[in-house]
């Protein structure tokens, strides 16, 4: 559960951190972790501002779908 995962987290980083550093923090925030369809979403985007880029040079790029999903998996 959520409230399982945010306890894990802060004994995690009590243990990593000292109280005068805690102290300071005002809030933690859990991010789920993103899934492979947000990952290919994200090189998507990234492709197409690249290509934004390239076509102010004239320069077209071609990504076949192999790189595409290389790319998603290594983030």
């Amino acid at each position: 559960t959520t409230d399982q995962a945010k306890n894990d987290v802060m004994n995690v980083v009590k243990a990593a951190f000292r109280p005068e550093f805690l102290n300071r923090i005002d809030e933690i925030i859990l991010f789920e972790g993103l899934q492979r369809h947000d990952m290919e979403a994200i090189v998507d985007i990234q492709i197409k501002q690249l290509q934004n880029l390239l076509d102010e040079r004239k320069v077209t790029l071609q990504i076949e779908s192999e790189v595409r999903q290389f790319l998603a998996n290594k983030g």
